[in-house]
């Protein structure tokens, strides 16, 4: 009786909140586009119901500033638990991002041959998005031969973007952890993952891939004492380490044998504890020590 009565509640409380919301229409999807992305002309616009499930609203707008077309569309939104649709919602999807990031970099690509020839490198724009999930994480990755290159690139590519962003969408308008990137990668890198550097131009700080692995060894080394201190480090094999393979789960170069390269991150304790924390990670790397194997 009490699981009918439950059931019962939550079907009750579904359908109350499925009526809780409608898609919104031309006229307002147009005054939120505005107010969210900046002025803007709606070209065009279509509709589809307002409260059932398969509702939208979807409009074309031309950016005033730029002259760039994007959409914005209005819709009932799934909301659920483990494949189960409770209620719907209305929601916002759109492809401004990826439009507004395609336009800056049109407005600042006469400036960064220079760049290239006086650092030797290349740049290379990220523009690769699914725009029906429009979320800019990388404005592109520059390629150099060495990380003060392309650090020192990327700090005057970034000031250009951040001049060319206007309304501050992609720093003022964003938390801290999303403001988009400019990724340093080796001249012959075979993937993304061949990582010299990031830049945030939050800040123009540059962090090298070395001073990244450092960061990460310490907020392990961290959950054994909070007071660790970097001193240093040393260079050694798997063996090393007295880990089992079959518990490694990732890490800078995920090793696959006892001879695997390995490298020994050092830190000392205000007690004067010396001790190492190995750039390799093991599970349970959401546990107590987020997954770092140390000699602690």
């Amino acid at each position: 009786m009490k699981k009918n009565t439950v059931l019962l509640l939550i079907i009750i409380l579904s359908a109350f909140l499925s009526g809780c919301g409608h898609v919104g229409s031309a006229k307002e999807v147009h005054s939120y586009a505005k107010e969210t992305y900046g002025n803007s002309i709606m070209l065009d616009s279509e509709s589809h119901g307002k409260i059932s499930p398969e509702a939208y609203t979807t409009i074309t707008c031309q950016d005033k500033q730029y002259g760039f077309t994007y959409f914005v569309t209005s819709y009932m939104a799934d909301v659920g638990l483990d494949g189960a649709t409770f209620y719907h919602k209305p929601a916002i999807r759109t492809d401004f991002e990826t439009a507004y990031n395609v336009a800056i970099y049109e407005s600042i690509k006469d400036k960064i041959p220079a760049i290239e020839a006086g650092y030797n490198v290349i740049y290379e724009p990220y523009m690769d998005y699914y725009n029906s999930w429009d979320n800019v994480s990388f404005f592109g990755y520059v390629k150099a031969y060495d990380s003060s290159s392309a650090g020192n690139a990327a700090v005057e590519i970034g000031k250009l973007y951040k001049e060319a962003d206007s309304r501050c969408y992609f720093t003022t308008n964003r938390k801290s952890y999303n403001i988009p990137q400019i990724r340093g990668l080796k001249m012959d890198a075979r993937d993304k993952n061949d990582t010299l550097g990031n830049l945030s131009i939050a800040d123009f700080k540059w962090e090298s891939i070395e001073e990244y692995y450092i960061k990460k060894a310490l907020e392990r080394a961290r959950t054994y004492d909070e007071t660790a201190k970097y001193i240093g480090q040393h260079d050694g094999v798997f063996s090393d380490s007295g880990a089992s393979l079959d518990d490694v789960t990732g890490g800078r170069d995920h090793p696959t044998s006892m001879d695997s390269p390995v490298i020994f991150y050092e830190f000392v304790t205000d007690s004067g504890k010396e001790f190492w924390v190995t750039d390799f990670i093991v599970k349970p790397e959401y546990g107590e020590h987020k997954g770092a194997w140390s000699n602690f």
